[in-house]
């Protein structure tokens, strides 16, 4: 009897002894406590019993249990950007259409990108450069920085990027953009050296524009293009949307750029503006100035327009082509256009009307640069001269939007006056993009001219020789030289004398008739932030975020 008495106590004393040390190896101070949860501990002692036989005394003891709470999943946040048309290229050294400049400056980076004046590139792959003499620049490139593909991006790869540039010339703008460029050579694998045949004030202004690619998937950069910009590439299913997704190695993280950038092309600038209103988009790009007042109205939306405008609507020639082959007539279209009206009824008083392709805010304008009143007499004794017999039949070639079909009537109106008769042809914008601007298959056009702000960004690719923007297929050597001799100096007043000289050229040549400055529309979503336009008129993308 003594001896179970003596086992029962020593039990009783092991049961107070394990209930004060259980607390006790619980985690004092849990990193995350999601739950309590009650649950039952079973202590098992064997006790031996006179009769020799094995009971098992079971003691329940209530405890807390840790529970590690699971991260909710990340909400996407995402992006919708819509414009009038859809994309075109995918190719950056190949783009001809500004709307491209979605994948362009998103999915592909180069030495440097745009500030919002354009004017004042900012360090991007390149993290510093030098210039030792007035031709030489030496860009470091940053290390570490990765393509899409997860490969490290080096000197050889800007160099493939230039060779190819070369190769393809004409068939892209870059080649026209950095025509100041003799040679590029590297110096190490994270250094390249940049030769220009001549001084040169505007060869960084257009540095952000030489897309890096990437030389061990160039053959599918037509249908899947790997960078190293902020975004990679997804998918492009035309007319209807294209995806990029967050590139999370890129360099640049002090932005909370969005996990998916979409955009959707909507043809129709009232159901543009309804997807902004419910929520479906939230920027909607170029929409006409008539809807400006009831924009005003719209609540959580900001209208954005650049501060400096190096965009511009134009009547192009084409030089090479008769009727317009004629100076004597491109001279009576000029005068006979009514700037005044078009500026009026279709552009809703966005901008100014003028004739003088370097807008009233640039620093190389010339107010007496500006053309006269319409002069219909005059236009007409120009054709007249001509010696080409009336009516003098043409085709007006136009893109379908909410403001060219218009703009053509007027015009259309304004030339028949004169001695034209004028057909007017509206075509979707691919079509146009493809007959008229690259194949130059046309004798007159409308358009719209998205340039830069510096007065050789506004021009040289415009009327320089064989150029992407020069769709008139215009050539005239002195203004050839004007251009190289305004690039050599970096006296802005010197500059600014030779780009007055070009105007005057180009006035009387005549290969285009520019209407009016313009500012372009972009209304966007409250819920977003970082948006700015460029003077070129479209947004720098990659500043984007949800607020």
């Amino acid at each position: 009897m003594r001896t179970r008495l003596m086992t029962l106590v020593s039990v009783s004393l092991l049961l107070v002894l394990l209930m004060s040390i259980l607390p006790a190896c619980a985690p004092a101070e849990p990193q995350v406590v999601e739950k309590v949860v009650k649950e039952t501990v079973v202590v098992e002692k064997e006790v031996v019993v006179e009769k020799e036989v094995k009971e098992t005394v079971v003691v329940e003891k209530e405890v807390e249990k840790v529970v590690t709470a699971t991260p909710a999943p990340k909400e996407k946040t995402q992006i919708v950007v819509s414009d009038k048309t859809d994309l075109q290229i995918l190719d950056p050294h190949k783009v001809q259409a500004t709307v491209d400049e979605f994948t362009w400056l998103n999915v592909f980076a180069s030495f440097t990108k745009f500030d919002p004046t354009m004017a004042n590139p900012i360090p991007d792959m390149a993290e510093s450069w030098d210039r030792p003499d007035d031709t030489t620049f030496i860009f470091h490139l940053r290390k570490g920085v990765k393509f899409h593909t997860g490969r490290e991006l080096t000197a050889d790869d800007v160099l493939f990027s230039w060779d190819r540039v070369v190769e393809i010339a004409g068939a892209g703008r870059i080649k026209g953009y950095l025509s100041d460029v003799e040679s590029m050579e590297k110096l190490d694998d994270y250094t390249v050296q940049v030769n220009l045949k001549a001084p040169s004030a505007v060869f960084m202004i257009y540095t952000p524009l030489f897309a890096f690619v990437d030389k061990e998937t160039i053959d599918q950069i037509e249908t899947h293009p790997i960078g190293t910009g902020p975004y990679k590439f997804s998918e492009w299913i035309p007319n209807d949307h294209a995806t990029l997704v967050l590139n999370e190695d890129y360099w640049d993280q002090s932005i909370a750029r969005p996990d998916e950038f979409i955009f959707r092309p909507i043809t129709e600038e009232q159901s543009r503006l309804a997807a902004l209103q419910t929520g479906e988009i939230d920027l909607a790009g170029n929409l006409s100035p008539a809807l400006t007042t009831q924009l005003a109205t719209v609540p959580g939306v900001t209208v954005y327009t650049p501060e400096v405008s190096a965009s511009y609507s134009v009547i192009n020639m084409n030089v090479t082509r008769p009727p317009f082959d004629n100076k004597l007539l491109r001279q009576a279209v000029a005068l006979a256009i009514d700037r005044d009206t078009i500026w009026r009824s279709v552009y809703y008083s966005n901008g100014v009307p003028s004739c003088n392709p370097i807008p009233s805010t640039s620093w190389a304008y010339d107010p007496e640069q500006e053309c006269g009143p319409r002069d219909v007499e005059k236009a007409k004794q120009l054709v007249a001269e001509s010696g080409v017999a009336t009516p003098i039949e043409i085709k007006l070639e136009v893109f379908s939007d909410a403001e060219k079909p218009k703009e053509a009537q007027i015009i259309q109106s304004n030339l028949e006056e004169i001695g034209f008769k004028v057909e007017i042809e509206v075509r979707d914008f691919a079509v146009w993009l493809e007959d008229v601007w690259i194949n130059k298959e046309y004798q007159i056009c409308t358009t719209n001219y998205t340039r830069e702000a510096d007065p050789d960004g506004l021009m040289s690719s415009v009327f320089r020789r064989g150029l992407g923007n020069n769709v008139m297929v215009y050539d005239n050597q002195e203004i050839e030289d004007l251009f190289d001799q305004a690039k050599a100096t970096y006296d802005q007043a010197e500059r600014a004398k030779y780009y007055q000289q070009i105007i005057a050229i180009v006035l009387d040549d005549a290969p285009l008739v520019k209407i009016n400055s313009r500012f372009p529309i972009w209304p966007a979503s409250d819920r977003i932030g970082g948006v700015s336009v460029l003077p070129r008129g479209f947004p720098i993308y990659n500043d984007m975020y949800v607020k």
